[in-house]
């Protein structure tokens, strides 16, 4: 969170291009090892389970075990990226007007957005308890229909960018190159990925199907629906934030990672 970084223009980024890196060198370092000691095939005969027959290559039983103490560990972990993150982007929006004013309040102890984190956390159960009665695969789904709604979002901010610095005399040299070609570039493409992920998800083989439908389609269609109509509810009720202010988004990216 680089509101919580020294300098957080230069330091954030460069801490995810890292984490990215190194993520990425410690799997291909133990596929690689692993695929080395027991053949090419190993991955995908253990592949519901490839860390605990690893893991009796390296520490002899029980001490094995420990390795399901690091996966679970590294679950909890996972999981709080994803709430963490998300309560405080539903504080920003609620605080600008964008969401109810109720998901903007913060615990005068903890001084956490302890609205917006519970909303979140009831969410969550819902969403799972309605794709475990729909859904034959529920963590496949959710990544499925999870994928729809980036494609949407970011295909929506590509086509923004130059939109929003189109009356502020910055297109020139580099600057049309980052403000207009590339994000119009990304967005056609994630238009094209969502249009063709709506096809090929509309009846999957291997998901359960909703009135003919398959449930990541249903549920990714489903909440852009729901979250149309928060947007239009809240045109209504706090049109404000829908208006443009001077000088608040004119400014383009000083600084790249």
């Amino acid at each position: 969170m680089n509101e919580e970084t020294r300098n957080s223009i230069r330091t954030s980024g460069r801490a995810g291009l890292a984490s990215v890196v190194i993520l990425l060198f410690v799997y291909v370092l133990v596929a690689t090892a692993a695929q080395s000691v027991h053949g090419s095939g190993f991955l995908a005969e253990h592949a519901d389970d490839v860390f605990s027959a690893l893991a009796r290559d390296v520490l002899p039983p029980p001490w094995d075990r420990l390795l399901i103490l690091g996966v679970l560990t590294s679950a909890v972990a996972a999981a709080q990226t994803t709430v963490i993150p998300t309560a405080r982007c539903v504080l920003s929006m609620a605080a600008a007007g964008a969401l109810p004013a109720a998901l903007a309040s913060v615990h005068p102890r903890f001084q956490t957005p302890h609205a917006a984190t519970w909303t979140l956390g009831a969410g969550s159960c819902a969403w799972f308890a309605a794709l475990s009665f729909w859904s034959t695969d529920v963590l496949a789904d959710s990544i499925l229909s999870t994928a729809l709604l980036v494609a949407f979002a970011y295909a929506l901010t590509g086509y923004a960018c130059p939109l929003v610095y189109r009356k502020t005399g910055i297109f020139s040299g580099k600057n049309v190159l980052v403000l207009a070609v590339l994000p119009l570039l990304g967005a056609t493409t994630l238009t094209w990925v969502f249009a063709e992920s709506c096809v090929s998800l509309a009846k999957p083989a291997s998901a359960g199907l909703v009135l003919g439908v398959g449930v990541p389609l249903v549920v990714g269609v489903g909440l852009l629906l729901v979250g149309a109509l928060i947007m239009a509810a809240r045109f209504f009720m706090h049109p404000a934030f829908f208006r443009p202010v001077k000088g608040n988004a004119s400014r383009p990216p000083e600084h790249a990672p």
